[in-house]
């Protein structure tokens, strides 16, 4: 498949999928750093510092992924509807995705 494509296909994902990734990961890490500075899990919950830790990185963690999550799922569903259109044969440009998400915009997070 790679020596029938000119190596410019080979990167045709990049770019979609840079721009769900970069900004999942800042916002998934400085909401992660944020809620670390701001969770404390009480000795009376657990004695165990090693799970107290556990517990609030777990917890820290968790909220920090779904925040990130919900916030670039619309990206990552244009990529999607990208790499969709390419396999069944068509194209749909950036401009005509974003105007489907606009005109219903719970299709930003179907699938």
């Amino acid at each position: 498949m790679l020596l029938r494509q000119p190596p410019t296909m080979w990167f045709r994902g990049t770019v979609p999928t840079l721009l769900r990734d970069v900004p999942f990961s800042a916002i998934y890490w400085c909401g992660y750093e944020y809620a670390k500075s701001r969770v404390c899990i009480s000795d009376q919950v657990l004695v165990s510092d090693n799970l107290r830790t556990l517990l609030q990185s777990f917890i820290c963690g968790a909220g920090a992924g779904i925040v990130a999550a919900v916030l670039t799922t619309p990206v990552d569903m244009i990529k999607t509807v990208r790499q969709h259109d390419l396999i069944a044969g068509t194209q749909s440009s950036y401009h005509d995705i974003l105007r489907k998400i606009r005109d219903k915009p719970a299709a930003a997070f179907a699938g």
